[in-house]
């Protein structure tokens, strides 16, 4: 990965991390329901909502 790449991570991490708990919950419970999401995407989204929980 590109340091661009790293800095878009940091940026994406910083942003999840100030998001509020329940609003995360929420966006992640959905991206979970969608079922165009690739099988990876969706294990990692419920790891997520456990972690939240």
């Amino acid at each position: 990965m590109g340091s661009s790449e790293y800095e878009t991570i940091r940026e994406t991490e910083k942003q999840y991390s100030q998001t509020d708990l329940s609003t995360r919950v929420q966006l992640l419970f959905q991206l979970s329901l969608d079922r165009t999401a690739e099988a990876e995407v969706s294990r990692i989204t419920v790891c997520n909502i456990r972690g939240c929980l």
